[in-house]
C-alpha cells in the first residue's frame, strides 16, 4: 500500500524525469535543413509581390511563420560560384571557385566541420555544383536522375524522410542540404525539356498557368515570346513549389521540426536577360526564409538589414556554437534572427566571372537598398556576351521586335554588349532601365559608390582591384580580361568536375 509520502516520492521522481528529459532536448543538437531553388526570380514567389494566382502557398506559408528577409543577396548569380560562396563563407575570388569547378584551396568548408562536430550531411540534387571540393566527405549524396531529374516531389519526400531516419539511427544530428532543380531551364512542358529529359516521366506542377495568369518581369518587355516563356517558366515555379511542400512535410513526419532551422534560398535569379550570370538587382536578390520556432521569434519581415549568402556558413557556426574562421568573408546574421541590430549592413558586394559555357565576363558591383553601382571591365571592343538565356524565346524574341521597337533594340543592344559602368537608382527604377552614369545630378553618390568598391576589393585582394582603379584605360581592361580567360581555361582543366559514379556519397 502506498502511503502519502510514497506518492510525494513518486511525483518527486516523476517530475525529476519530465526535467531531465526537457533538459536534455534543450542541450540536443540543433539540426540544419537548407532548401535551395536553382534559377528562381526572387519576386517570383507570392511572398515576395508576385501576382501570379498562387503561385507559391508552401513557400509562403514558410515565409509567413518564419522570418522573411526582404534586403538577401547572393554572391555570385551562377550556380556553382554561388554555392561555393554558401559552403565556404568566402566571395568567389577567395573561394577558389568562380567557375564551373571545385576549388583546390585548403579552406574551411561546411560540410567537413559539421562532419567534424558530429552531424549527418546529405545532399539530395545539384551535388557537383553543391560540393566544393572533388571529396567533399558527404555521408550521403545523390544526384538528379535519382529524383525525378530533380524535379519529382514525391521522390524528394521520400529521400528526406529516410535521411532524418537514417540520421536519428546514428544518434546525430543533421545537415541536409535539398536543392530542386526547378525552375531552371529547360521549363515546364518545352521541346527543351522534352529534347533533354527524353522518354523520362516527368511530374506535372500541381496547377498549370496559361498566357494570361502570370506576369512578365519589368526587366523584360512583355512581347509573346517573352510571355510564352515566361509561362512556361512559372509552370517550373509551381512545381519547385510542391517540391518544397512534400519536403516540409517530410520534416513534420519525421518529428524533428521542432529540433530544425529551415533555411530557404534560391541560388541566382531567373536564367532570362538581366538576370542570372550578371550583377543586377535581380541577378542576385535571393528569397532568404528561416524558419526555427523553437529557437527565435517567428512570423517577422527583415527589412532593415542587407544579408549575403556568404553569411551563412558563420550564421550556422554560431547558432550551433562551433567557432568561426577568421579567414572567411562572411559573418554571422545569429543576432538579426534573435531580433538584434547588427552595424556595418548598409552595402552587398557582388561578383560574376564565367558562364557555364566558360565563358570569362568579369563583373563586380556594390548595391544598397537604394542604389547599384556595376563594373564591367569585359565590356570593350565589342565583346559579346553569351548566357544559356541567349538561345531562349524571350532572347530571341527580343531580336525580332527590336527590328521596329527602339526600346527593345537598345535593351537586346545593352544586354549583348554591355558598357563598363552602370548605374541605377532601385527606389525609381528597381528593373534597372536607366543607366544614370553621365547623370550629374548622381555625380557625388556615384563617386561614394566607387570608392566604397574599391576599399572592398582591396579589403578582399580581389584580381580585379588594379582594373578597377584603371577603367579608363582601356589597355589596363585587355590585359585584365585576357588573364582572367588565362586563369579560368588553366582551373576548368585542373579541375575536372566528379560525377555521381565518383563515390560521393552512400546510397541507401
Amino acid at each position: 500500500m502506498l502511503t502519502r509520502s510514497s506518492n510525494i516520492c513518486l511525483l518527486l521522481m516523476g517530475s525529476l524525469a519530465a526535467n531531465e528529459a526537457l533538459a536534455q532536448e534543450a542541450t540536443k543538437p540543433i539540426n540544419i535543413l537548407l532548401i535551395t531553388a536553382d534559377d528562381l526570380n526572387c519576386n517570383s514567389l507570392g511572398a515576395y509581390g508576385s501576382g501570379v494566382h498562387n503561385i507559391s502557398p508552401n513557400i509562403d506559408r514558410l515565409a509567413n511563420n518564419g522570418i522573411q528577409f526582404m534586403n538577401a543577396h547572393v554572391a555570385s548569380a551562377v550556380s556553382q560560384p554561388s554555392r561555393g560562396a554558401l559552403a565556404t563563407g568566402r566571395f568567389p575570388h577567395n573561394s577558389g571557385i568562380e567557375g564551373f569547378y571545385h576549388t583546390q584551396r585548403d579552406i574551411p568548408a561546411i560540410v567537413p566541420t559539421l562532419r567534424d562536430a558530429g552531424y549527418y550531411c546529405a545532399l539530395l540534387g545539384k551535388m557537383i555544383h553543391s560540393s566544393p571540393t572533388k571529396d567533399t566527405p558527404w555521408d550521403y549524396a545523390v544526384d538528379r536522375e535519382d529524383l525525378g531529374m530533380g524535379r519529382d516531389s514525391r521522390i524528394y519526400q521520400s529521400k528526406v524522410e529516410k535521411l532524418i531516419g537514417e540520421a536519428k539511427l546514428q544518434n546525430r544530428p543533421f545537415y541536409i542540404m535539398v536543392n530542386s532543380h526547378d525552375p531552371h531551364r529547360p521549363f515546364h512542358s518545352t521541346q527543351g525539356e522534352k529534347n533533354e529529359f527524353k522518354d523520362q516521366q516527368i511530374p506535372q506542377p500541381s496547377y498549370i498557368y496559361n498566357l494570361d495568369e502570370i506576369e512578365v518581369p519589368g526587366f523584360l518587355p512583355d512581347i509573346p515570346p517573352v510571355r510564352e516563356e515566361i509561362k512556361n517558366y512559372y509552370n517550373s515555379v509551381k512545381r519547385l513549389d510542391d517540391t518544397v511542400g512534400a519536403i516540409l512535410q517530410a520534416l513534420k513526419n519525421s518529428g524533428e521540426a521542432e529540433n530544425t532551422i529551415v533555411f530557404f534560398l534560391s541560388d541566382n535569379g531567373i536564367s532570362e536577360p538581366f538576370s542570372k550570370t550578371n550583377c543586377y538587382y535581380q541577378s542576385t536578390r535571393t528569397p532568404l526564409i528561416v524558419w526555427s520556432p523553437n529557437k527565435f521569434e517567428m512570423n517577422r519581415v527583415e527589412e532593415e538589414h542587407m544579408v549575403s549568402s556568404i553569411d551563412f556558413f558563420p550564421t550556422v557556426l554560431d547558432i550551433i556554437g562551433l567557432e568561426i574562421p577568421k579567414s572567411i568573408d562572411g559573418r554571422s546574421f545569429k543576432t538579426i534572427l534573435e531580433g538584434e541590430q547588427q552595424q556595418d549592413r548598409e552595402y552587398i558586394f557582388t561578383q560574376f566571372q564565367s558562364t557555364n559555357g566558360r565563358n570569362a565576363y568579369p563583373m563586380r558591383a556594390i548595391q544598397s537598398k537604394e542604389y547599384i553601382y556595376i563594373f564591367n571591365p569585359w565590356a570593350i571592343d565589342k565583346v559579346e556576351f553569351y548566357n544559356d538565356s541567349r538561345s531562349g524565346m524571350a532572347a530571341r524574341g527580343m531580336a525580332e521586335y527590336g527590328a521596329t521597337d527602339k526600346f527593345i533594340k537598345d535593351r537586346y543592344d545593352l544586354h549583348i554588349y554591355r558598357v563598363v559602368e552602370e548605374f541605377y537608382d532601385l527606389k525609381s527604377d528597381p528593373n534597372a532601365l536607366n543607366n544614370l552614369m553621365d547623370d550629374a545630378k548622381y555625380a557625388k553618390i556615384i563617386k561614394a559608390y566607387q570608392k566604397e568598391l574599391s576599399t572592398w576589393m582591396k579589403k578582399t585582394d580581389d584580381p580585379a582591384t588594379n582594373a578597377f582603379e584603371h577603367r579608363d584605360d582601356i589597355d589596363v581592361l585587355r590585359e585584365y580580361v585576357k588573364q582572367t580567360k588565362e586563369y579560368l581555361d588553366i582551373q576548368h582543366k585542373a579541375n575536372k568536375p566528379f560525377t555521381s559514379d565518383d563515390g560521393a556519397g552512400v546510397k541507401i
